[in-house]
Parts: C-alpha cells; sequence; structure tokens
C-alpha cells in the first residue's frame, strides 16, 4: 500500500533530474556531432587525420587512437547519455535497477574525473614544447595561463569526482535502498 511505501527524498529526486536534464542535453549533441561525422567529414577520414597530426604534431599514440576512432567514442557517448537519461526516469520511479546503474554510472565518472586530474601529468610536457614554438615576448603570459588552467582543470575534476563519490555513496544508503525497493 501507498502508506507502507518510504517516502520520496528530496535527494533522488534531485539527482534524477539534474542527471535527466544533463544527459537529455549530451545525447542531444553527441548525436547532432555524429550526424556532423557522417555528413561533413567521412568517419575514413579520422585515420589519416590521427596519422597526419602523429607526423606533424608528435602526437602520442593513444590520442592518435582516440582521434582515429572519433565515431565511436562519439557514438558510445550517446550510448552512455541514453542510458543515463533511461536510468533517471527509472531512479525518478524509484526502481531499484535505476539506483544501480546510477552507482555504476557514478563510480565511473570519479575514474574518469581522476583520470582527468592526471592529465596535465601527461600532456605537460607536450603543453611545454609548444610552448616553445611562441614568441619568447609571449611565453611568460602563456605560461601562466596555462598553470592557470591546469590547477582550475585539476581542481574542477577532483571536485567532480568527490561530488560522484558522494553521491554513489549516498545511492547506496540504506534509506536510499529502502526508498527504491532494495531494502
Amino acid at each position: 500500500s501507498n502508506a507502507a511505501s518510504p517516502a520520496h527524498s528530496t535527494f533522488v529526486s534531485a539527482t534524477a533530474w539534474c542527471f535527466l536534464l544533463v544527459a537529455g542535453f549530451g545525447a542531444l549533441m553527441n548525436a547532432l556531432q555524429l550526424l556532423l561525422m557522417f555528413t561533413v567529414l567521412p568517419p575514413a577520414d579520422y585515420a589519416a587525420i590521427a596519422a597526419d597530426m602523429q607526423t606533424t604534431q608528435s602526437l602520442p599514440s593513444f590520442l592518435a587512437f582516440v582521434v582515429e576512432h572519433m565515431v565511436a567514442w562519439t557514438f558510445l557517448g550517446l550510448c552512455l547519455s541514453l542510458l543515463t537519461v533511461v536510468a533517471s526516469v527509472g531512479l525518478l520511479r524509484r526502481q531499484n535497477w535505476a539506483r544501480v546503474v546510477f552507482v555504476v554510472i557514478m563510480w565511473l565518472g570519479v575514474a574518469a574525473n581522476l583520470a582527468g586530474a592526471a592529465a596535465p601529468l601527461v600532456f605537460g610536457p607536450m603543453a611545454q614544447s609548444l610552448l616553445q614554438s611562441f614568441p619568447a615576448e609571449m611565453r611568460g603570459d602563456l605560461q601562466s595561463m596555462m598553470t592557470l588552467m591546469t590547477w582550475l582543470s585539476v581542481g574542477l575534476a577532483l571536485l567532480f569526482a568527490a561530488l560522484f563519490g558522494w553521491t554513489a555513496v549516498k545511492l547506496m544508503s540504506t534509506a536510499v535502498r529502502r526508498e527504491c525497493g532494495a531494502a
């Protein structure tokens, strides 16, 4: 009966609505990007672009791999966005499967953001090399801007990792499990 079901928490509703809106927008953007990829630049051209970037810009192999498979990465982004939309609707309906999917998505978000926070360590030498191609009188300002952007991106990545982790832990709590019919 309705009286025996747990009250709907603001946390679960707000989480579901926020991710429904963000993932819906993400799905739209990924779909439009795929449409452009298939109409403007044929997918086969990405391999040539990656090879050219690797040769002319000393692009590391793993980045060349990302560029070469850009259509697949964009399609994966679309699939993840659509999964998040479906899970958001399920979470609004307090479905336990949706809660579990959200927990997995949140932990993947933690991992992705921690990787993003570590990215400056990987790309730092490449950025420093690029910086040397600018006129000497510009390098100081560019270095300052690059340092500020690095710390800002690391800070934001760590903040989002913490928020995703907190959300995952909260979604695994007894109260939320009970709200979704799992406890």
